[in-house]
């Protein structure tokens, strides 16, 4: 945020040459448990459209803290420290607003990250969000992050979504979100450790 994004999203630059493995569309989802079911929604001349099938082997997951600050220090500190909690480095192309690009380089769990997201949603200090942009194969990434008042601090959440661009990109994509799992969980708790040392920053 401000110079930085909080959550950004991220392709491994190994997830193309797992793309080679991918078989069938994985029916547990980072979690080990059943994706959600979609609503078959009406459509306009009667009948109901089925969902996508690639949309139903999307994968996610969803984690929540409690920060001892509000929200609205909870997202300075992100803005002033994030860089020194993240394990990516993460450039903004300019001010920090709907529509900037933003490029992530750096290792997770020993995977080299490469990456361009563009920022999709900005609401000091309330909720942001990011898309991938690059690459665009056989993934792409959503994340969204929230401030969210809890007493007197903050409800953090983060919830990472990672779609596969057809049969290649389903391996990759459950992969991935399993990566970012424990990176994201790791980001949120050293977030927490640091505001309960610095609560007025």
């Amino acid at each position: 945020m401000g110079g930085r994004g909080p959550s950004p999203p991220f392709l491994p630059v190994s997830a193309t040459r797992a793309a080679g493995t991918a078989a069938l569309c994985p029916l547990l989802d980072a979690r080990g448990a059943r994706p959600g079911a979609q609503e078959i929604r009406p459509r306009s001349d009667g009948g109901r459209s089925l969902p996508d099938r690639q949309t139903l082997c999307v994968v996610s997951f969803v984690s929540t803290i409690d920060l001892p600050a509000s929200p609205m220090s909870s997202w300075a500190f992100v803005v002033d420290h994030g860089g020194e909690l993240e394990p990516l480095d993460f450039e903004p192309r300019g001010e920090q607003c709907v529509g900037t690009l933003n490029d992530l380089s750096g290792r997770i769990a020993g995977i080299p990250i490469r990456a361009v997201s563009r920022t999709v949603e900005w609401d000091p200090p309330s909720r942001c969000a990011f898309e991938s942009v690059k690459p665009s194969w056989p993934i792409s990434t959503r994340i969204v992050e929230t401030f969210v008042p809890s007493g007197t601090g903050t409800r953090h959440t983060i919830h990472y979504e990672v779609t596969p661009g057809g049969l290649l990109g389903r391996v990759p994509a459950l992969l991935v979100c399993r990566l970012m799992r424990r990176s994201r969980r790791q980001y949120q708790e050293r977030l927490r450790d640091a505001l309960a040392e610095h609560p007025d920053s």
